[in-house]
């Protein structure tokens, strides 16, 4: 009984240990981007964005039922997003319920994170820049370049 508990005990810190280090990586990772990239434009209200979500779980895009649905219960914000298909990697993407026939989001002002922060400049770590059309973009701060 007491080595069942023990063991359980050791694979929750394991765990949990695992999930700090990934926020520990990605946030200094987060901030390594932040000094090199900056993100310039504004939103010119499409929609596109909200219609076609990605979303990651610890770097990784989501590509189960099962891991968007250990997202959903560990971040209630990600609830308002459905599954809309399957790209042809087998990952995920996903549209937003609160986007208006306007394109403008019917909950603004209560946002989550998410999508407040969009576009992220860790986008730029894992190769998604936004489309052309869109009225965001990133810069090299350094050179000036844009990030295509």
């Amino acid at each position: 009984m007491e080595k069942d508990f023990l063991r359980s005990w050791h694979k929750g810190y394991c765990e949990f240990s695992e999930w700090v280090l990934h926020l520990l990586k990605d946030y200094f990772l987060f901030v390594g981007f932040s000094i090199v990239y900056k993100r310039k434009g504004s939103c010119k209200q499409c929609g596109r964005c909200c219609r076609h979500v990605y979303l990651r779980d610890r770097g990784k895009l989501v590509s189960s039922f099962h891991e968007c649905l250990l997202m959903i219960q560990s971040d209630r914000d990600l609830k308002q997003f459905n599954v809309k298909g399957v790209n042809e990697f087998g990952e995920l993407f996903f549209a937003c319920n609160y986007i208006g026939r306007d394109n403008k989001c019917t909950r603004y002002k209560d946002r989550p994170l998410l999508c407040r922060t969009y576009p992220n400049i860790s986008m730029v770590r894992y190769g998604a820049v936004p489309k052309e059309d869109c009225g965001y973009y990133f810069v090299n701060r350094f050179t000036g370049k844009k990030v295509t």
